[in-house]
């Protein structure tokens, strides 16, 4: 559904945020439902939270690395074609105007993390 239905016909890579697989290092599920009246403010925030969560993406401003998550690598031209490189599409969402500023204008060294698909949230209690 996401990559049939959903990037291409709404072009919009903020949708890798919104759309959870309920893994790990999957984005948030929110707790509200997007709608049409909300949507760009919701996907706005969906990416914030995603890309500013210190668990998923990371900034090394020191050595200049880039530390994204697998969902950068696995869709990076859908956030390329929008924003002409991965780290100008991340600085526009970073909350730290220094850490995005430097995005922006500085080299940094991508690397992606491993995707951790276990299961988000506690498992079932046990049954006495």
């Amino acid at each position: 559904m996401e990559r049939k239905i959903l990037i291409p016909d709404f072009r919009e890579p903020r949708i890798h945020f919104a759309i959870v697989c309920a893994s790990r290092s999957c984005p948030t599920l929110q707790s509200w439902a997007y709608t049409p009246d909300n949507i760009d403010q919701q996907l706005t925030l969906s990416a914030q939270q995603f890309i500013n969560d210190p668990s998923r993406n990371h900034f090394d401003q020191r050595r200049k690395i880039a530390y994204l998550s697998r969902i950068f690598d696995w869709f990076q031209e859908d956030f390329i074609n929008h924003s002409g490189s991965l780290l100008h599409y991340v600085a526009q969402f970073v909350l730290d105007e220094k850490v995005a500023e430097d995005l922006r204008t500085t080299s940094y060294t991508i690397k992606f993390l491993e995707y951790d698909w276990r299961l988000n949230g506690l498992p079932p209690k046990q049954q006495s």
